[in-house]
């Protein structure tokens, strides 16, 4: 297994609870929407199974970092 490919496994495992996120943020879904410039349905969904992708996984990575209580 390559080093890239093992890195890319373990950024694919590392699960962000969008909910535990807003809620530690004191957010509403459509707040989160706006701050991250999406629909208030794909905050839905992302609190429902799917997994947020691109500048919003980074975004929302950083705000877990900064919000101990965001990290489960």
């Amino acid at each position: 297994m390559s080093v890239h490919y093992a890195y890319s496994r373990s950024m694919m495992n590392d699960d962000i609870n969008v909910r535990a996120i807003r809620d530690a943020y004191g957010l509403t879904q459509e707040g989160l929407a706006s701050l991250l410039g999406v629909n208030v349905s794909t905050v839905w969904r992302w609190e429902n199974g799917n997994s947020p992708k691109g500048a919003a996984r980074a975004l929302l990575s950083r705000m877990r970092e900064e919000a101990p209580e965001a990290a489960e």
